[in-house]
């Protein structure tokens, strides 16, 4: 992250082994990521494969979820905001890049 761009901490929903119970933590991401994560649902999950990060929008359902796999190293706090803004990127131009080609269609017919 660069000096000058602003650092904003967003909720994410952590999932605890071995029982799955679910802690409130937080992630830091650039502000524009922020932005666009505000009616999102972030969670991640340790296992023994790697760290798995969901994301989607609130008016999904969970079978719609994007997710990051990456290997739980000990350079993890250093990474995983890149990871979490590249899964936000990702679910945003999911959602708005379908809803551009449908008005795109519509105006062509």
């Amino acid at each position: 992250m660069g000096i000058e761009e602003k650092v904003v901490w967003i909720p994410v929903i952590q999932y605890v082994r071995p029982n799955g119970i679910k802690r409130k933590v937080e992630a830091p991401v650039r502000e524009k990521f922020a932005k666009m994560a505000e009616t999102m649902i972030l969670s991640t999950e340790m296992t023994p494969a790697g760290v798995f990060t969901y994301c989607r929008f609130k008016d999904q359902e969970e079978e719609e979820e994007l997710t990051e796999l990456f290997q739980n190293t000990p350079d993890i706090k250093k990474v995983y905001h890149e990871i979490t803004e590249k899964l936000i990127q990702r679910v945003y131009e999911k959602r708005f890049e379908k809803w551009e080609k449908k008005t795109v269609q519509k105006k062509i017919l």
